[in-house]
């Protein structure tokens, strides 16, 4: 009887606090002239339950599914995730390094101004407003001013209750099963 009570008192215990868990998506980039890479990575309760690594390269493929997304197309998706993601997602980091070089200064001043000027204002106008106040994003950019050159590297890292999670994962594959219909309807018109 007491070990009935105790695996009720779990259930129960497990009922209420498993909505309340949060999720962490670990988002890490990696561009060089080597390479171009994303890792991910989800964590729950500080363990590892999920990762895998993207060749950004087949992505930018002309054969690849998601090149054959009209501009709309990419607008409407961009949209539907920040609908359903962005307001249940907390910002926890955020870090990206940047070096850019064209090989002739005067176009890598320009350049580096501008984006430094870009920069500025996201973490400003947008990054700010996300991020509690200890746990501000950074951005840092460097120039080349001899070499042409551009890498890139950074973190970011999100949270959702695990109840925010699922509710998510369950609009994207709705909206996944609605785009790959999109998708081969324009395809079979594009055949004829």
């Amino acid at each position: 009887m007491l070990l009935l009570a105790i695996v009720l008192i779990l259930i129960v215990i497990l009922c209420v606090a498993l909505p309340l868990i949060r999720i962490y998506v670990r988002l890490e980039w990696e561009i060089t002239d080597e390479k171009r890479v994303i890792y991910i990575k989800v964590y729950m309760l500080g363990l590892r339950v999920w990762r895998n690594t993207y060749d950004m390269d087949q992505f930018l493929d002309d054969n690849h599914p998601s090149s054959s997304l009209t501009i709309k197309q990419r607008l409407q998706l961009f949209q539907y995730i920040k609908q359903i993601g962005i307001e249940r997602v907390r910002f926890e980091q955020f870090e990206a390094e940047a070096v850019i070089g064209t090989g002739e200064p005067d176009t890598t001043s320009i350049i580096y101004g501008i984006l430094q000027s870009l920069f500025e204002v996201i973490k400003h106008q947008f990054l700010s407003k996300v991020f509690e106040e200890h746990k501000q994003p950074l951005l840092l950019l460097a120039a080349d001013f001899e070499h042409e050159v551009y890498q890139s590297e950074g973190i970011c890292m999100i949270s959702l209750k695990l109840s925010n999670t699922m509710i998510v994962i369950k609009k994207w594959k709705r909206q996944k099963r609605m785009m790959l219909k999109e998708m081969k309807g324009a395809m079979k018109h594009d055949e004829k």
